[in-house]
């Protein structure tokens, strides 16, 4: 099935696998888990690279072998607080306007305007 605009079902989803592509970052505005894939990292950096820290705003697991990949899905899916805390972090830093919070993005608003 085809979908036009992912952000659409972003919401149908328990949980996030990636590896640098920045979809969880919208994703992150559920507070939904994520676990990271970072097969490729040392190539990745240096042909492409990073906008942004990847170490301080990849807020979930980074398996490297199967049964870690396996093990960490299971934590992240029965545990809600393993890794909470890091994505609020990373969400409140990464997605500074959000939905239900019309005061405070006005006031966000209002400052880049001022700017």
């Amino acid at each position: 099935h085809k979908v036009d605009d992912i952000n659409e079902v972003l919401g149908l989803f328990d949980l996030v696998i990636t590896d640098y592509s920045s979809i969880y970052v919208d994703f992150l505005l559920t507070l939904r888990p994520v676990v990271f894939l970072p097969y490729d990292r040392s190539e990745y950096e240096k042909n492409i690279g990073f906008s942004i820290d990847y170490d301080t705003n990849t807020p979930g697991p980074k398996p490297y072998k199967q049964c870690e990949f396996i093990e960490e899905i299971d934590l992240l899916l029965n545990d809600n607080s393993y890794y909470l805390n890091e994505r609020k972090r990373v969400n409140d830093r990464l997605n500074q306007v959000k939905y239900d919070h019309s005061e405070s993005n006005a006031q966000l608003i209002f400052h880049h305007l001022k700017d």
